[in-house]
């Protein structure tokens, strides 16, 4: 399993709300052996932070994905689209932040991940 912080920016699209979000990324994948030889990927993710607006608004993140791909080796690179909701934690409107993971495992069975923002969406 991987502990991966993160650092978000992003804008909530209902009151125009810049946000910081800091957190962390919790990976566990598990692989196995196809009869053809591939290797069959199972990846579970959970997504923790909170952050503070612009405007002094507080918000949470608390997200789970579960995802799977084949590849033939054992060190890999893939990328997962997720939709994270951003929880207010008073007034201000909630909100989804559309992002993608990019995870990678070397040789060594070492894990890196970065999450990238690339859409926000108004959920009131």
């Amino acid at each position: 399993m991987a502990k991966l912080p993160f650092l978000i920016l992003a804008i909530n699209e209902c009151n125009g709300e810049s946000i910081t979000i800091d957190g962390t990324i919790n990976i566990l994948f598990k692989q196995n052996t196809t009869p053809s030889g591939n290797f069959h990927v199972t990846v579970h993710s959970n997504i923790h932070g909170q952050g503070t607006g612009d405007q002094g608004n507080l918000y949470v993140v608390n997200e789970t994905s579960n995802d799977h791909f084949t590849t033939n080796n054992q060190q890999f690179e893939n990328t997962f689209n997720l939709s994270i909701r951003v929880i207010s934690k008073g007034t201000a409107p909630n909100f989804l932040l559309h992002a993608q993971i990019h995870l990678t495992v070397n040789a060594n069975g070492d894990v890196t991940a970065t999450i990238s923002v690339f859409d926000t969406e108004c959920r009131g």
